[in-house]
């Protein structure tokens, strides 16, 4: 479909259906007016439902986000704990948590570290354990953000469709119109054609 803007489409096809009404006697009008009402119809379900699953991929994206970064306090925390009693080569490099390869690599290094010193340590079971739920919690929060884009993005598809059909019928109504009672009619001249879609350059009739 030639490049027009979403407010240049709806415009247009509002304009579209209240010619249709404002002359339903006009074949064009009985020819088109239900399909570009199904089409209006159709673009604003797409819209509406690619806007609720962008915010819903959002909301998941700032979920996940907020479970790495808990993941990446923990490892901070037995970090801490370990130089606070003396420990010697345990994993102290500081990851920031939106490196979640790195972050991942560390945090493994770090339970294989505890889980080889659970007996000269107090606090190394606590900290396995709660290493365990935070990435638990952070695979869990990945895929379901995972899952949310796709769903975005099959809606932005289902969007993307339904702003081809939509201009595609107003070309279609434009030429029939056009060809019917020409470009200079008030009627015609009345519909605010976006110009990508309905340019009259070159046109005699």
């Amino acid at each position: 479909m030639p490049n027009a803007n979403i407010i240049e489409l709806e415009t247009c096809i509002d304009d579209c259906i209240a010619y249709c009404e404002q002359n339903r006697s006009s074949p064009y009008a009985q020819l088109f007016h239900a399909k570009l009402s199904t089409m209006r119809t159709r673009w604003e379900k797409s819209l509406r439902l690619s806007e609720s699953h962008h915010t819903r991929w959002r909301s998941e994206q700032r979920e996940e986000r907020l479970a790495w970064k808990h993941l990446s306090n923990a490892l901070r925390e037995a970090q801490r704990e370990l130089h606070r009693v003396g420990a010697i080569d345990f994993p102290a490099e500081r990851v920031l948590y939106w490196d979640e390869e790195r972050l991942m690599i560390q945090v493994d290094r770090m339970r294989v570290y505890l889980s080889e010193h659970l007996s000269a340590l107090d606090f190394a079971q606590p900290m396995l354990d709660k290493l365990g739920r935070h990435i638990e919690t952070a695979n869990t929060e990945e895929r379901e953000a995972d899952s949310a884009l796709g769903d975005f993005k099959r809606f932005i598809d289902m969007r993307r469709e339904a702003m081809n059909e939509l201009g595609s019928t107003i070309g279609d109504f434009r030429i029939a119109l056009r060809r019917g009672i020409g470009k200079r009619d008030p009627a015609y001249q009345k519909i605010r054609w976006p110009f990508a879609i309905a340019s009259d350059e070159n046109v005699l009739f």
